[in-house]
């Protein structure tokens, strides 16, 4: 995955990370937070692409470090 696409896949979570923190929704893995997150992949599993956005700089407080 190439950093054009790794950016692309964070834009389009901002919406997800956003109704997730507003709604303070909790998700689970089914696979013990071992899922492999990607565009193809993102909607398999909310609680490893919330992680994703995590670790990616994404912030609960509402501003990303990313950006």
């Amino acid at each position: 995955m190439t950093d054009n696409d790794i950016l692309m896949s964070l834009s389009m979570d901002q919406g997800f990370f956003k109704r997730t923190v507003q709604r303070n929704m909790v998700y689970s893995c089914k696979e013990n937070g071992m899922c492999d997150i990607n565009k193809v992949t993102r909607n398999s599993c909310q609680h490893c692409r919330f992680r994703r956005c995590l670790q990616a700089g994404m912030k609960k407080e509402g501003k990303s470090s990313w950006n």
